[in-house]
C-alpha cells in the first residue's frame, strides 16, 4: 500500500525559505527508513509564509495513524507556525490504470 503524510505548516509571518530548506535537511534521515519511499519540501508559490512536507510510504500505516519521523518534523516545525498533520492512503491513480484518458 502507498501512503502519503503531509505536514503543512502555515507561518504567522513570512519565513526564510532558505533556513527552512537548511533546516528541512538538518532533519530528514540520513539513513532510510524502513518504507520511506521520498521526502520532498513544497513552498507555496504563491504565499511567502506557506509550505508543506510530503513524506511518501510503502506499506502499512502505522496503527497510531503517522509515523514517528512525520511526528518529529511537525513538532519541530511547529515553530514555524501552525501546523496540520494528515494521512492520505492512495487509492488509485490515472498512471496506475494505464495512462491518462
Amino acid at each position: 500500500m502507498t501512503w502519503t503524510e503531509m505536514i503543512t505548516i502555515n507561518a504567522d509571518i513570512p519565513v526564510d525559505k532558505t533556513q527552512v530548506i537548511s533546516k528541512f535537511y538538518k532533519l530528514s534521515p540520513l539513513a532510510p527508513e524502513k518504507d520511506l519511499a521520498d521526502i520532498a519540501l513544497l513552498c507555496s508559490h504563491d504565499a511567502a509564509n506557506g509550505f508543506c512536507i510530503r513524506l511518501t510510504w510503502q506499506g502499512e500505516i502505522p496503527e497510531n495513524g503517522k509515523s514517528s519521523l512525520g511526528a518529529r518534523l511537525a513538532d519541530v516545525f511547529s515553530e514555524e507556525g501552525r501546523i496540520h498533520h494528515s494521512v492520505w492512503r492512495r487509492e488509485t491513480s490515472l498512471f496506475m490504470l494505464g495512462g491518462r484518458r
